[in-house]
Order: structure tokens, then sequence, then C-alpha cells
């Protein structure tokens, strides 16, 4: 008599005596085989990352994107050198070499010149990357029962998702072509969290950290917080807890010597990457206290803090945080303050850029989830967070609304301005000199052409218009000359 694990593993391959099972079916059990979840738990991240991008994709569908800042470097560099991988982006292997890797290919392809559909794929990882650590996370937490039905707490989940998916501070990430690659790093943190065999969580924490190293800390806290809770609650079972810790602390410290040894290998060829930082006390207490306001105001640069968005993000917060408190009780604080803590290697950094803290702006919308999840089995409580959940839906969707129309105006400036710069360049005879007014000139606040970028804008349109002229721009006082492109060919 065959045994239930071979009927099991039976059942895999066929349907019957005599039909094959489909190879994307394989595929998809092999996935699921490979993370902490039932190909049924698969599903729904899968579906909520959906939910989540048809939402963004309605909203933004008629909105006009426009490349920004170290943008028209990579689009200079496009047009005008022979290899591009090796003269423009192998300067980051020795930081980030998975993002380099992501960025040649999206620009190399140079898909965005032509649509920004790249960018809903850049969301789907985004969401992905939420929905998975939150459902890693969830399952790790003491008192996993949340009562009520499936249903029920599949909508929360779903729902809980696409709503913190449009968490608008993630503008500099989702928006921001240079800067979108590093979604995937989300992504590839739910699936090392979720791994079931240690060596493979090793390698996909260390790809998440080679995609960005502003997620070493925040996989740190959700390596931490499942044994923290546990200890807050069960002080019998300590021992126990704290092996199961140290386990997981090794995987991350594995995790993170992989991704030291790489970057050493790579500093070899290319030179070592250094950070500006600074230690002062000072300068460590100030950035703290802007990555607390970062990671929970709601504000677009010069624009302010959005009020009435922050408050109904604050809301979802404190309506969240109380009717998990059954479940949870001060492991929804602690949460919340890992989450900030996580954002300890910004405070180092000298410079304030808001993308610096996207790993744990992930990990905050994850926790999020978590808590809308944990509210109960009573219908009360869960039409309560469903209700928080709308009044954010609203606050973000409005905050977003602003975005997309500085955005889309921008756009549109730029978009004349480059058609006035593409007939001068068509128009003159090399060696020729073209005369402009500032590049950000009636441009809406954002980071799209500070002074310090004029140079590749100008590179680009040249690139793109005229590579066999030698010009010379004198832009606002400043003047530079480009010299026509070697043959290429």
């Amino acid at each position: 008599m065959s045994s239930g694990r071979e009927k099991r593993n039976s059942s895999r391959t066929t349907t019957g005596d005599t039909h094959p099972v489909p190879a994307c079916s394989r595929s998809a059990t092999v996935l699921s085989e490979t993370l902490h979840m039932k190909a049924g738990e698969l599903r729904m991240p899968i579906v909520a990352a959906l939910a989540a991008t048809s939402i963004f994709a309605v909203l933004t569908f008629r909105v006009d994107f426009t490349f920004l800042a170290d943008d028209y470097d990579h689009l200079a560099s496009v047009h005008s050198l022979d290899n591009l991988f090796s003269d423009r982006f192998a300067d980051w292997l020795n930081r980030v070499p998975v993002w380099s890797v992501l960025a040649w290919a999206l620009f190399g392809s140079q898909v965005l010149e032509f649509t920004w559909t790249p960018m809903y794929l850049f969301y789907f990882c985004h969401a992905l990357g939420i929905a998975l650590i939150a459902r890693w996370l969830e399952s790790q937490l003491p008192d996993s029962g949340l009562g009520g039905t499936r249903s029920s707490r599949g909508l929360l989940y779903i729902s809980a998702v696409a709503v913190l998916a449009l968490y608008p501070n993630t503008y500099e990430i989702l928006f921001w072509p240079t800067c979108m690659p590093y979604t995937v790093g989300s992504l590839l943190l739910g699936l090392g969290l979720a791994a079931r065999q240690r060596p493979a969580r090793a390698v996909l924490l260390a790809l998440t950290f080679l995609t960005y190293e502003a997620f070493v800390l925040p996989a740190l806290a959700l390596y931490l917080a499942p044994g923290l809770a546990d200890l807050s609650r069960n002080s019998s079972q300590r021992r126990a807890t704290l092996r199961r810790m140290v386990r997981q602390l090794v995987v991350w410290a594995s995790a993170l010597g992989l991704t030291l040894l790489v970057r050493w290998v790579t500093a070899l060829s290319f030179g070592p990457f250094a950070h500006k930082t600074r230690f002062a006390a000072e300068h460590v207490s100030a950035k703290a206290t802007l990555a607390l306001k970062e990671l929970f105001q709601l504000e677009f640069f010069a624009a302010g803090v959005h009020e009435p968005a922050t408050t109904a993000q604050y809301m979802l917060l404190a309506v969240a945080l109380s009717l998990s408190w059954r479940s949870l009780r001060w492991s929804g604080l602690m949460l919340l303050t890992l989450c900030f803590l996580s954002t300890g290697l910004y405070w180092i950094l000298e410079y304030d850029a808001i993308r610096a803290i996207y790993g744990s702006q992930v990990l905050l919308l994850a926790i999020v989830v978590v808590l809308a999840a944990r509210t109960g089995p009573s219908r009360l409580a869960q039409a309560s967070v469903i209700v928080a959940l709308g009044l954010a839906f609203a606050g973000y969707v409005h905050q977003s609304l602003f975005i997309y129309g500085v955005k889309s105006h921008n756009a549109q400036v730029l978009r004349a301005s480059e058609a006035r710069f593409a007939d001068s360049i068509r128009a003159c005879a090399s060696p020729c000199f073209i005369e402009s007014g500032p590049l950000d000139e009636g441009l809406r606040p954002d980071w799209v052409l500070h002074p310090d970028y004029w140079n590749p804008y100008l590179e680009y349109v040249k690139a793109k218009y005229g590579p066999e002229k030698q010009i010379t721009f004198r832009v606002a006082g400043r003047e530079v000359t480009l010299a026509a492109a070697p043959d290429r060919g």
C-alpha cells in the first residue's frame, strides 16, 4: 500500500493515470514547495498584488510621467556609449550589482522612451513584496489564529495590501526610473523570508541587500520580531525561542557576509564604493527625527505635509493597533518600534533623500497589513478596519493625485522644451551655438532638473537629435560645448 506521502508525491506529476500536469502547474508546485506556503497561501499574495496593481493602473493610466535627474545621465549614455553596461552601469557593481543589471536592462532597452508600461511591473514587485512579507510575519507571530471566516480574513488582507501599496511616500522609488529596480528588493526580501532551506534564504536575502542596502536593517527587524513577541508572551519557552532567534540571525548574518564578500570581490576590479557618513550626535539625532517624520507623515517636496492624508493614516494605525490588541498585545507597538529602528542606516548618511528608507517603508506597510488582519472575529471590528482602510485610501489617492498632477505638468513643460531643442539642433549647421533660459523654468517642485543635471540633459537631447554635430549650449549664463560623437558604425 502506498503511503500518504507517496500518494501526494504522485499527485504532483499526474492527474489520473495518463494525463500529465501542465508545465505551468508543475512550476507553481515547485515554487510553493520552495516557500513556507501552500499553493493556496501563495495565491493570496499574488491576488492582493494584482488587485493593488490594477488600482494603481486605473489611477495612473492617463498620467504623463517624466524622467528625473540621474535618468538623463543614463539616457545620454544609451545614445552615446558603445558598451552601455561596462561604460556606465558597471560603476555600481561594487555596491548594488543586482540594481546595476536591472537598471542596465531597463535603460538599455530604451522602452521608457516610448512607454512607461514597465513601471507597472515594478509596482507589482513592490505590492507583492509587501504581501509576502506581511504573510510571513503574520504566520510567525504568536497566536496566529485570527477568528472570523476565511473569506473575511482574505478580504481584509487583500484590501489592506491594495490600499497600503499606494502609500504616497514611495514617490522617489515608483516614479523614478533610476530607482524603480529597487522594488525588486522588496520582492526578493519576501521570497527570502519564505524560503524553506536556510541556504536559499541566505542567498535570496543577499540578493535583496545587493539590490539596495536599505533592506539590511528591515530584514534584521523582521527576523527579530517573532522571537521578541514570543518572549513577551511566553517566558516558559524562553530557551527554545532564543535558539530559534539565533538560527534566524545566523541566516541574516550569512546573507550580510555574502553581500560584503560580493562587494569586496567587485571592488577589486571596480574600486571600493564609499558612502558619505557622519556619526556626530546632533547629525544622528536630526536624521532619526527626520526618518520618523518621513515614515509617518505624507509629504511631497516643497508642497509640505498633506494633513488630511496623514491624519487618515494615523487613524488607520490607531484602529488597527487597538483592534489587534487581543491577538498581539504589546507586539504591535514593538513592531512599529523595530520599523523605526530599521531606518538606522539613514541616520548616519549625509544625504536626506526619502528613498534611502524604502526598505523601512515596505516593512511599515507589511506591519500595518498584519495589524489589520489581526483585528479579531467580530463583524464590528472588521467593519471598523475596513472603514479606516477606506479613509486611508481616500487620503492616499488625494495625495497621489496631487503628485500625478505635478508629474503631468512637468512632463508637458519638458516635452515642449525638448521639442524646441530638437528644432534648434536640427536647424543649426555644425559647429553651432544654441542659447536657452534655465532648464527648470516653469517646472513645479520635484527632483526633475536640478542645475547639477543640466549637462546630462543637454548631452541627451544632443545625442538624440544631432549626434554628428558640435554644439555649444549657453543655458542661463552657463556654457557647455558638446563635441560631435565619433562614428559608431
